[in-house]
């Protein structure tokens, strides 16, 4: 019998059937892992200095550092093994697009194995032209589905528009300072008042895949009409 710790006989049973094919392994990485301690978001902050840490990584953790810098990973985020294989067709925008609308995408996944297997349909956002500085691309929804030789399952995936938002921290202030300026500054447009969850009309592409650097297929869709403020 294998030993594993943290999990005694079971989880040693558990890995022992995955090694032996009787058990799909099919989970995913829920993190990136790089292929150097330097290939990480927060290298140049940690451990820090005089006992203090500068979160300096923001947005740019796991994938996205990587993903916008053009490094590759390891272990990508959203990385697994199958025993058998899938294939996963083009996807499919099957709702209105309005801005501040929920968007519902369509897949067809089929097990070209030959034994039954499970895949995980993973879903990123990635916004063309972000009036912020935004990640490359976002895990915004993922389904896992069970399929038998052959098989074919249409996943639906649905975009509440949260999955399109980002966090505008506000500036009250920017239409006095404006004021105040002698040259007037360009960009009034991105200066609002409120913070707030904004989701900006505008292209985003709906990138499917197996992991964030395993993409099989994408779509584009425009959400038309104001910019959204969704409730906090």
């Amino acid at each position: 019998m294998l030993s594993v710790g943290f999990g005694g006989q079971e989880l040693g049973d558990a890995v022992v059937d995955m090694l032996l094919g009787d058990v799909e392994p099919s989970g995913r990485a829920p993190t990136t892992v790089g292929a150097r301690y330097e290939h990480f978001g927060a290298y140049p902050n940690y451990p820090g200095e005089n006992s203090v840490v500068r979160y300096g990584e923001g947005l740019f953790t796991g994938h996205r550092f990587h993903d916008a810098i053009g490094l590759e990973p390891a272990v990508p985020f959203g990385y697994g093994l199958s025993y058998t294989s899938f294939d996963i067709g083009e996807p499919r925008a099957v709702a209105a697009a309005a801005t501040g609308a929920t968007v519902t995408v369509a897949v067809d996944v089929r097990n070209t194995g030959a034994r039954t297997g499970s895949e995980v349909v993973q879903l990123y956002v990635e916004p063309v032209d972000p009036a912020v500085q935004r990640p490359l691309r976002e895990l915004k929804a993922f389904r896992k589905v069970t399929l038998a030789p052959g098989a074919v399952e249409t996943v639906t995936l649905d975009l509440e528009p949260r999955a399109f938002a980002y966090f505008d921290v506000g500036d009250p202030d920017w239409a006095e300072l404006q004021a105040g300026l002698p040259v007037p500054a360009d960009g009034a447009g991105r200066h609002r008042s409120e913070a707030g969850w904004y989701v900006d009309p505008g292209d985003y592409r709906l990138v499917v895949g197996r992991s964030s650097r395993d993409i099989v297929a994408e779509i584009t869709v425009t959400l038309e009409g104001d910019a959204v403020r969704l409730p906090s």
